[in-house]
């Protein structure tokens, strides 16, 4: 705990503190907050609760909470504060993504809002009523969005036992891309011989003796699973 006594704080400056910790392994992770000192009275101390950064998923629900308090000098001013969010993708300002939560002390996402790959700054700027803005102060959190990658699912079970003298077909078609459901995958098939002779190639997938075969499965060329026929 760093505990700033405020006769060092003029108004009009501004800090940067940073904070670096190492464990025995010598792993390290470092963050930096930025402070600036006003002249108004009253300013609220506004904060986003949790680290600096954190990661989350297109698929997921996103949310975020702001904690503010005044000066006890202020009086009562810090029970009516008045909150108001706003998304940045790099510098760009993200107007359609507004919070659905009806406690504006809350920032809340449905899933699939973000984009995969993508980092985003979530700001909240929290000011006294009848002040325009003027008195207030900001907090701001970085949000990266990590990608899921895809599932592939071979609809049946894992293991079949069919006749020689019958066709079949093996349906990859419930596989889907976790981040953008509705988008297309990439499917490639792949089949080798387990038995009499392992490691054989599948050919043109007609034998005319009994055999077990395996069917890899690749969506977007991500191995997931496999079926045996018997």
């Amino acid at each position: 705990l760093l505990v700033i006594e405020n006769r060092y704080l003029l108004p009009g400056m501004q800090f940067i503190f940073s904070l670096q910790l190492e464990n025995f392994l010598l792993q390290s992770s470092r963050t930096t907050i930025s402070v600036y000192v006003t002249t108004e009275f009253g300013t609220p101390r506004v904060t986003i609760v949790g680290p600096g950064e954190v990661t989350t998923y297109r698929w997921q629900e996103f949310s975020l909470y702001a904690k503010a308090e005044v000066p006890a000098c202020a009086g009562d001013v810090g029970k009516s504060l008045e909150y108001s969010w706003k998304i940045f993708k790099d510098v760009d300002f993200q107007a359609h993504l507004t919070s659905r939560s009806a406690d504006p002390r809350q920032f809340k996402l449905s899933a699939y809002s973000f984009e995969t790959g993508a980092q985003y700054t979530a700001q909240v700027v929290c000011a006294i009523p009848g002040t325009q803005g003027r008195v207030s102060s900001a907090a701001t959190m970085v949000v990266n969005v990590l990608s899921s990658g895809v599932t592939a699912v071979i609809s049946g079970g894992a293991n079949r036992t069919i006749s020689a003298e019958d066709g079949f077909s093996i349906d990859g078609e419930q596989s889907f891309d976790i981040d953008y459901p509705n988008r297309g995958v990439t499917y490639e098939w792949k089949c080798i011989e387990v038995s009499p002779q392992y490691g054989s190639a599948c050919g043109n997938f007609i034998s005319n003796y009994f055999g077990k075969f395996t069917f890899e499965f690749y969506s977007a060329f991500i191995f997931y699973k496999d079926i045996c026929v018997y």
